[in-house]
């Protein structure tokens, strides 16, 4: 009796210890096969976002390509307006009113402190309308300038004087500076001219 209890007991420990390895087995199987899913979902994932990035670089890479043509074109279409602003913006306008009549011109001069109502740099311009005459002077370095002006009313391209050298004709200067023994002084004239496009305006004198 006891013998056959030994054997009973020793088969079952036989068994337990075989389902244990199974299980163990199944186990170990089981993990495996867990990580070699895992791998393959994150190979996939992997491949997916490496997808989606390569497009979304495509398309980052397309658009700026547009936007660098776009601006491009853009700067070519504008670069020589841009030019033409630059130089329009260097520039004096003498504006005089208070002329007798239209007949003749105004005719204006511009010049520094040594130049002054010498050899100065011509206005252009200066038709006379309703008693007004405007002279324009285009490319103006900066500095500090005087403007002289007159009515040219036969169009003798000269200021005419009676045998006093007083003028015959209507005279003005920036400022509306105006001399008391002869022309006004260049200190009584003067301005400050920084760049870009200024306004002065005088008012005709005669005598």
């Amino acid at each position: 009796m006891i013998k056959n209890i030994e054997r009973a007991r020793d088969g079952m420990d036989s068994l337990v210890d075989r389902t244990r390895d199974a299980v163990v087995g199944a186990a170990d199987r089981a993990e495996r096969g867990v990580e070699s899913a895992a791998e393959q979902v994150t190979a996939r994932v992997t491949l997916k976002i490496d997808a989606s990035l390569k497009t979304g670089v495509t398309l980052l890479i397309g658009v700026a390509g547009w936007l660098a043509m776009m601006m491009l074109g853009s700067t070519t279409v504008q670069a020589e307006p841009a030019s033409e602003v630059d130089v329009s913006t260097a520039e004096i306008r003498f504006r005089v009113s208070g002329l007798r009549n239209d007949k003749g011109s105004l005719v204006c001069g511009l010049f520094d402190s040594e130049s002054w109502l010498g050899d100065g740099t011509p206005g252009e311009g200066g038709t006379i309308q309703d008693g007004e005459a405007i002279c324009l002077f285009r490319d103006i370095a900066p500095g500090a300038y005087g403007i002289s002006a007159y009515h040219d009313q036969n169009g003798n391209g000269k200021l005419d004087s009676n045998f006093l050298r007083i003028p015959k004709e209507g005279t003005t200067a920036s400022n509306d500076a105006r001399g008391k023994m002869g022309p006004p002084k260049f200190e009584d004239a003067k301005f400050e001219y920084d760049g870009g496009s200024r306004d002065f305006e005088a008012e005709m004198v005669y005598r």
